[in-house]
């Protein structure tokens, strides 16, 4: 997603800057591919339109034309994004039909995702935050629409992300595409700075020293998993089944990075996908032959039964048999 929305950023600014049709098309085209990449890019394009909005709004007043170049990256973004559109809306109806059960709400979140884009460090967020804000202001100095952008953009994601956190399950990860405006107002710093400082190589060293303070985190995150390991679950499953036992999956769409790399057939067991106490209460009653059931549960549970059933009837009738990062496994009692 990162990729594609710094691609549709930088159409964006060029379409805003000499108004070309060829330019306005790739934005649209580059946002449609953030979205497909995941559900939340949707937030910052429309923070983009909505700049975009504010930004002609005078020159839409003298002639709706002005506006043609605007509908037509709109356009070509909901036709590329129909299909997925409408699966969004299902999906948004789903996860609102009840309160949030998991996530960050209200204006907690500006400062959990700060505090993610900082590396997970207090320190580190104070100083970028600041640098931050005196790249803002030197924007502001420089060229008035740059800034206007910066802030606009940072406040226009933040308020959509606030107001959709008491609706669905909101994780500050969501919102990592504002690691292209927050790193692009640290770079703005650099003019103040070198005022500051009065030597450019001052600014230099600074740079570097902040460059060594960040290789030692780097062989961690380019060696550990940071994604649940499928495979060593899926090892570990057939390794504690045997022949006839039933395997539950939990949510019911992770069959799919499950079965990638196991397989019931292979392994004499039968396979189910649920989502519900109900599922789980149904399937125990059927298992008239006292085959052992298996499930295999991730952390967001709570995103596909927000009333917490699920949970609540597995703490009741299974025992925990094992955790690789947010998968865990459950044998029944």
């Amino acid at each position: 997603m990162m990729f594609f929305v710094a691609l549709a950023m930088v159409f964006f600014l060029r379409a805003m800057k000499d108004d070309d049709l060829k330019n306005w098309a790739l934005f649209g085209v580059f946002s449609a591919l953030a979205f497909w990449s995941h559900f939340y890019g949707f937030v910052i394009i429309a923070s983009l339109v909505l700049y975009a909005l504010y930004e002609r709004a005078g020159r839409i007043q003298k002639s709706l034309s002005n506006l043609k170049p605007l509908i037509l990256s709109v356009g070509l973004f909901t036709l590329l994004c129909l299909p997925l559109i409408i699966v969004t809306v299902q999906l948004y109806f789903i996860r609102t039909s009840g309160a949030p059960t998991y996530g960050i709400q209200g204006p907690n979140l500006v400062f959990e995702t700060f505090f993610q884009l900082s590396g997970f460090s207090l320190p580190a967020m104070a100083l970028m935050l600041i640098l931050f804000i005196a790249g803002i202001v030197s924007a502001f100095m420089t060229d008035r629409n740059k800034g206007v952008f910066l802030v606009s953009i940072t406040a226009l994601t933040f308020i959509i992300s606030i107001i959709l956190s008491y609706r669905i399950p909101m994780q500050p990860r969501y919102l990592i595409f504002l690691a292209i405006i927050y790193f692009i107002g640290i770079a703005l710093a650099y003019r103040p700075l070198c005022t500051l400082a009065g030597n450019r190589g001052v600014v230099y060293g600074f740079m570097a020293v902040m460059v060594v303070l960040s290789l030692p985190a780097l062989p961690g995150y380019y060696s550990d998993y940071s994604k649940e390991d499928w495979r060593g679950v899926s090892a570990s499953l057939a390794d504690v089944t045997a022949p006839g036992d039933f395997v539950v999956v939990m949510p019911g769409y992770i069959l799919q990075p499950l079965n990638y790399y196991y397989s019931n057939a292979t392994d004499q067991t039968f396979e189910f996908g649920f989502s519900s106490a109900a599922e789980l209460e149904g399937l125990s009653l059927r298992n008239t032959q006292n085959a052992t059931i298996w499930y295999v549960v991730t952390g967001d549970i709570m995103s596909a039964d927000p009333s917490g059933g699920a949970v609540a009837w597995l703490e009741e009738h299974t025992a925990p048999h094992m955790q690789a990062s947010n998968i865990f496994i459950f044998s029944s009692i």
